[in-house]
């Protein structure tokens, strides 16, 4: 399974000189990170400072490293692929995760009213090739990754998962990436529902930075695929980001590039980046002319001329000593130090500081 999530980034016409590679790169067993790994490593772009349980069944309770906490997981599989404007509010599924491990179907409107008030919300979006039965364990791995990081602070987490299962046929990336691009419109909507007094974050993995990246755009009044938001965006959230290993071109955010009104309303973007990842080494092969990815090479000087002062607010961080050559979720999800990394992207500090209330001294 592994071997053909990584075959999905390279195009037919170069299968043979990729499997060449990915035999180069796998032909021994993933083996677990050093145990005594160097910090992040962050590298600002400019100078200065950096700024499965089906429905109903349950599971293992929450692991030790986190609190035992409710959290959602949202469906986008049965919503509309092949239109070029997918909205569909009816077709999202809402599953509730309880403490107890219990996976139980919802509504929107309960989702809604679960949300911790004032408390930030993130999306945890998964890339391609990921299946049903995959989605509770690597739901509940990520949940606890990211409350060890800081389970000080509370955070609405939602778990996002779409259809990504292998295709026919499948090697068709192409295909991969417009569908995560076009479940973005989904995405987006739900969003929108949310109410402006929430902070909202977004982590995306390979092919789910890419709807992350679509989400942001669309959000910011851009088009995918030739449509735009029936609704313009309103009361603006506050939105934060996170990508690793992004099967994205690292052009994509400068302005007036596929992806670039997503900056317009980001805070601030983490890319995770690292210079050996294996599969997004194949992912120049999908097309022609097509350029390096952005979980890859980063952000060029170009781009950061570019994007001009859109450029402050993005961060880079190389995880290369932690995830080596490796491209899946799990060799990031498995590193407590990535998820320290992320957690003023994810959790908004400094909003929810701000949102304390002191209580008044008393009375001598």
């Amino acid at each position: 399974m592994h071997i053909m999530r990584i075959l999905a980034l390279f195009d037919s016409r170069r299968r043979v000189a990729a499997c060449i590679l990915l035999l180069a790169f796998f032909a021994r067993a993933p083996t677990a990170a050093a145990q005594t790994l160097p910090a992040p490593q962050f590298m600002p772009v400019v100078g200065g400072q950096q700024a499965a349980s089906t429905p109903g069944q349950c599971g293992p309770t929450a692991c030790r490293c986190c609190p035992a906490e409710t959290y959602w997981i949202v469906s986008l599989r049965c919503c509309p692929q092949k239109t070029p404007c997918p909205i569909c509010p009816n077709c999202v599924d809402f599953l509730c995760r309880t403490p107890d491990g219990c996976l139980t179907r919802s509504s929107h409107a309960a989702f809604l009213a679960s949300l911790l008030p004032r408390v930030p919300v993130c999306f945890m979006i998964h890339g391609s090739y990921v299946t049903w039965q995959d989605v509770p364990h690597d739901a509940q791995r990520t949940f606890c990754w990211l409350r060890g990081a800081a389970p000080q602070l509370p955070l609405n987490y939602v778990y996002v998962t779409w259809p990504s299962d292998p295709t026919l046929p499948p090697f068709d990336i192409q295909g991969l990436g417009r569908k995560s691009a076009r479940n973005g419109f989904q995405l987006a909507t739900l969003t929108q529902s949310i109410p402006c007094d929430h902070p909202v974050s977004f982590i995306g993995h390979s092919h789910g930075a890419r709807m992350t990246l679509s989400t942001l755009h669309l959000l910011g009044g851009g088009v995918v695929q030739g449509c735009c938001l029936s609704h313009p965006p309103g009361a603006s959230h506050r939105f934060r980001a996170v990508l690793g290993a992004a099967a994205v071109d690292h052009h994509w955010m400068n302005p007036g590039e596929r992806y670039g009104c997503s900056m317009r309303v980001t805070e601030c973007l983490l890319n995770f980046r690292s210079r050996h990842d294996g599969a997004l080494s194949l992912y120049p092969f999908r097309r022609p002319f097509s350029k390096a990815a952005l979980g890859k090479k980063g952000l060029t000087k170009r781009d950061i001329r570019k994007l001009g002062p859109f450029a402050c607010r993005i961060a880079e961080c190389d995880v290369t000593p932690y995830v080596k050559n490796h491209h899946f979720w799990q060799y990031y999800n498995g590193h407590p130090a990535l998820a320290l990394s992320a957690v003023p992207y994810v959790y908004f500090p400094d909003v929810q500081a701000s949102n304390v209330v002191i209580p008044p001294a008393p009375a001598e």
